[in-house]
């Protein structure tokens, strides 16, 4: 998690320091860079955190799924105001 925090700290910085003089190819490009740097870092977190799942208790199962749903905007039931 480390890793794709850094990594993506300097993508966006870089991006930062160029805005100015991107163009809108550019710009597009730099968008492109942080999502799949951003998505493989996803890729390697899966294996770990399926294994820490797995190990969870039923309650901690029910807590974890709370948490990442409410941070999904694509599921109907996201919202906190939702249930």
């Amino acid at each position: 998690m480390q890793e794709n925090e850094h990594t993506l700290e300097t993508l966006h910085a870089v991006r930062t320091t160029r805005a100015k003089a991107m163009t809108a190819v550019d710009d597009v490009k730099s968008y492109a860079e942080i999502a799949a740097a951003h998505a493989n870092g996803l890729q390697k977190f899966i294996p770990v955190f399926e294994t820490l799942y797995q190990n969870m208790s039923d309650e901690q199962k029910r807590n974890a799924d709370l948490l990442f749903g409410r941070r999904d905007p694509m599921r109907e039931d996201s919202t906190p105001n939702s249930k």
